[in-house]
């Protein structure tokens, strides 16, 4: 991964989000696409005692046709997110807060998504008018970090089973896969 970041001149988040606008533009066939990523404020020594979800989602979008080279892409969204970070409100609560005595958190409320476990909590569910108004994503991609300490992640997908089809989601994440993949083996995607 090291290497890759210094081929493009980027983070691996930054691949992470590039691959998923290149991977949704081509699914889609469209231009125009927009994915949000999550930023969880743990860049500074500061912030790492932090206690909670200090997550805020981010926008990062592309016009495709506007970019000659996935370099470019790339250079672009990593000033997105450069701009994303420095304009959220983050810098006030590490600035302000001490952990562990007002720390805040953030509660997600997702129905339908992930439920199973949950019914243990006895959650009051909430009618809507509406299910695809909710909060929660429609399509939501995680990579984590895998437990071996090789510096490969696992992926996981979760989506509105209502809007999307297994074998369209699967495409999907395999073609977000390849295209990551591809990055990081500092090829053009």
């Amino acid at each position: 991964m090291s290497e890759a970041e210094k081929f493009w001149g980027v983070s691996h988040s930054v691949m992470a989000i590039a691959a998923a606008l290149i991977s949704l533009s081509r699914t889609t066939g469209k231009q125009h696409v927009m994915v949000n990523w999550i930023f969880n404020n743990r860049l500074a020594p500061e912030t790492e005692s932090a206690v909670g979800m200090l997550i805020k989602n981010l926008p990062a979008a592309a016009r495709m046709e506007e970019f000659t080279g996935v370099r470019e892409l790339l250079r672009d969204v990593k000033e997105q997110v450069a701009e994303g970070i420095a304009h959220c409100t983050y810098d006030f609560m590490t600035e302000h807060y001490q952990a562990y005595l007002d720390d805040c958190m953030e509660v997600n409320l997702q129905l339908g998504i992930n439920g199973s476990p949950l019914k243990a909590l006895r959650p009051t569910l909430i009618p809507l008018a509406d299910a695809f108004t909710a909060a929660g994503a429609r399509l939501e991609l995680e990579l984590l970090e895998n437990e071996y300490g090789d510096g490969g992640f696992d992926s996981e997908m979760e989506y509105a089973e209502g809007m999307f089809d297994r074998e369209q989601i699967e495409a999907f994440h395999d073609l977000y896969i390849q295209t990551l993949q591809k990055l990081v083996s500092c090829d053009d995607p």
